[in-house]
């Protein structure tokens, strides 16, 4: 009788475990079908960044995009990508199909990848299919920006009016706002540069009284802000009060303020600021030897997300006062002379009529500066990255960038690079 029973049990497990078979089997084979067109997805992405590098490089050297094309070809073959798969396209810096090679900003390149699936007759597909695609950027000869605008929305983002003055003699000026006014110019305002790139469009542009050189190219595609990645300085202590004249020493700082026909000399380093730099008139601030500003709220080391310093950060230069701003020549800080922090949304507003010698990017992405006053037409060796930028008055900007006074991120773009998906 216990055999009998035994041998019923036995009989009722087969017909179970063939159910549970039926049942993880697909399911096995789902999750390895996942893993491998992930791998492929992985082998994809990189053989298009690599092909559009290539296209790019090609186009850089100078040849036309058939030998572009042929060479890109040639890496998706070594890539593992099926070169009849294969999509490269060649286009201007406003995104449109370039007619000549000469007019190449961007190389395109789009593959898909086929790979067989486990168990495909059993599970009803044959084979999966993933689509990569990729986009370079040529590079240009200098910075990717001798002025970055960044805000994508804002109206105006660069404001020019009055008699002020913008001249940028390195690198081109680039817009990011998609506003109809991204860019607004009024009285007998001027503004010269290698190129001006907007996303959006240009209000006044075509005014009488105004000068705009070269006419800007609208439409094109955003600039990355090149310094994104970059950390704010961690400074420890408590801020202080300086003196008016002498000299001081890298640290966290209240405020700076020079006195009448007063010196103020820093020491090379970074200096924290949590509130503005003021120079009386005929005062001098010598921050020749390798200096660092980085202005921000008084939360600083505590929530540097509160904007508790409303109103505070300024840089007010009087009648004959001299700054001698020189940013690090190496180090984290390279060729950074001025930074904002990022979690503060004060306006930076420099006003005056003293005589700038600056050497060194300023770094304000997220920052509005203004700049009023009667500018002494000093060339700057500076690039201005900000959100929003406004001259009013006589004032001027004259900047003159080297690669070797600024941030050195700003001129990765200077060759054939990876450009982020939007």
């Amino acid at each position: 009788m216990g055999a009998h029973i035994k041998s019923r049990q036995g009989g009722q497990a087969l017909p179970l475990t063939a159910i549970l078979m039926v049942a993880i089997v697909p399911i096995v084979a789902f999750a390895l079908n996942v893993g491998i067109m992930s791998d492929a997805q992985t082998s994809a992405q990189n053989g298009t960044d690599a092909v559009a590098l290539a296209a790019a490089e090609m186009i850089r050297s100078g040849v036309g995009e058939e030998a572009a094309s042929a060479m890109a070809s040639r890496v998706a073959a070594s890539d593992g990508l099926n070169p009849a798969t294969l999509t490269v396209s060649y286009l201007t810096s406003s995104g449109q199909p370039a007619t000549a090679a000469s007019q190449v900003a961007f190389v395109d390149a789009k593959a898909t990848v086929t790979r067989n699936a486990i168990l495909g007759t059993f599970l009803g597909i044959k084979w999966d299919s993933v689509t990569t695609t990729s986009l370079a950027s040529v590079g240009n000869p200098g910075p990717a920006c001798g002025m970055c605008v960044l805000s994508p929305s804002a109206s105006p983002a660069l404001s020019v009016t009055g008699n002020s003055t913008i001249t940028v003699q390195s690198g081109p000026i680039a817009i990011d706002s998609s506003a109809g006014d991204a860019m607004s110019m009024s009285g007998n305002a001027t503004v010269s540069a290698t190129a001006i790139n907007i996303v959006g469009a240009c209000s006044g542009c075509t005014g009488s009284t105004v000068s705009v050189t070269p006419s800007p190219t609208t439409g094109t595609l955003a600039t990355t802000d090149p310094l994104a990645g970059i950390a704010a300085p961690s400074v420890a202590g408590n801020a202080s009060a300086p003196p008016s004249s002498g000299s001081i020493y890298p640290g966290i700082y209240s405020s700076i303020s020079v006195g009448s026909n007063e010196t103020l000399t820093l020491a090379p380093g970074v200096y924290v600021i949590e509130g503005g730099l003021t120079l009386s008139g005929d005062a001098q601030l010598d921050a020749s030897g390798g200096v660092t500003l980085y202005f921000t709220c008084s939360s600083y080391g505590v929530s540097d997300t509160e904007p508790s310093c409303a109103g505070t950060n300024g840089i007010s230069i009087g009648s004959n006062a001299t700054v001698d701003l020189v940013a690090p020549s190496s180090g984290v800080y390279q060729g950074i002379a001025m930074m904002v922090d990022p979690n503060d949304p004060n306006t930076i507003s420099i006003a005056g009529n003293g005589t700038d010698t600056l050497s060194g990017t300023v770094y304000a992405a997220a920052s509005s500066l203004t700049v009023s006053g009667n500018g002494s037409g000093t060339t700057l060796n500076s690039i201005f990255i900000v959100s929003t930028l406004a001259l009013s008055g006589n004032s001027s900007l004259d900047l003159a960038s080297t690669q070797a006074a600024n941030a050195p991120a700003v001129y990765q773009n200077a060759i054939p690079h990876l450009v982020p998906a939007a």
